[in-house]
């Protein structure tokens, strides 16, 4: 696929567009090698979980960079606070959970013998046992993919991600009246923010949100991370001194 990628980033350059929100490395290095100016912003979904990491890119080209939304709020804005370039957050929408390239969901219709619709984003949905988290699945010519069937929002947490560069609304899932209304608040919000009313005026953007009356939900936001090294080591400290 690689020339029509090098085809589509000759169209871009066309446009004037500020930048190219990109996952794969191979477009950063098309971009490098054909001088475009684009903003080249790494978007890679669950990769961002460090400043150093981050700052290395950076110097390999990267001159943005998307944070994983699997990990805490304190820390994006700890990496934040560390990182040298600008930074997005996904303040709202669904939460990619996992992708696979194997057409899983035609495999088990193939094995089962069951009729579904597995190409719709929204129709099929997957729950694990013992579990009440539900999750939208669908397949594509990519593969297999998995998402959130609640909506991450922070509409009401300005305060705590204003110094981020870019707020970005994943509308994945989304009609368009959803869309438009869910990007119209957060405007709105931000205007009040910037105009010192935001504090007074949250309350009447929750009860708006709530009454699109979709599934909300804060995602990562407030969990802990469970596998950081000094916890991997304490809790191997407590197994042992409980071993003897």
């Amino acid at each position: 696929m690689i020339e029509d990628v090098e085809k589509y980033i000759d169209e871009l350059s066309k446009l004037h567009i500020k930048g190219i929100v990109f996952e794969d490395f191979g477009v950063l290095q098309i971009v490098k090698e054909k001088q475009y100016d684009f903003d080249m912003m790494y978007a890679p979904e669950t990769l961002n979980t460090n400043a150093m990491t981050l700052n290395v890119l950076k110097q390999q080209g990267v001159t943005g960079a998307q944070v994983a939304r699997v990990i805490p709020l304190e820390e994006q804005i700890l990496i934040h606070q560390q990182v040298q370039m600008p930074l997005m957050l996904q303040v709202h929408g669904v939460e990619y959970i996992a992708a696979s390239k194997r057409a899983l969901l035609s495999n088990y219709q193939e094995a089962s013998g069951l009729e579904f619709d597995k190409d719709s984003q929204t129709r099929l949905t997957i729950q694990a046992k013992n579990s009440d988290y539900v999750f939208h699945i669908y397949e594509d010519q990519k593969g297999t993919h998995i998402f959130s069937s609640t909506r991450l929002y922070m509409l009401d947490l300005l305060n705590q991600i204003q110094n981020f560069e870019y707020l970005y609304i994943e509308t994945l899932m989304m009609n368009d009246q959803e869309a438009v209304e869910v990007a119209s608040l957060y405007s709105d919000a931000l205007k009040s923010f910037r105009n010192q009313t935001y504090d007074r005026d949250v309350k009447a953007y929750m009860q708006l949100l709530y009454q699109l009356k979709t599934p909300l939900d804060r995602g990562f936001l407030f969990d802990q991370t469970v596998y950081r090294l000094e916890d991997v080591r304490k809790m191997d400290n407590e197994k042992n001194q409980s071993n003897r």
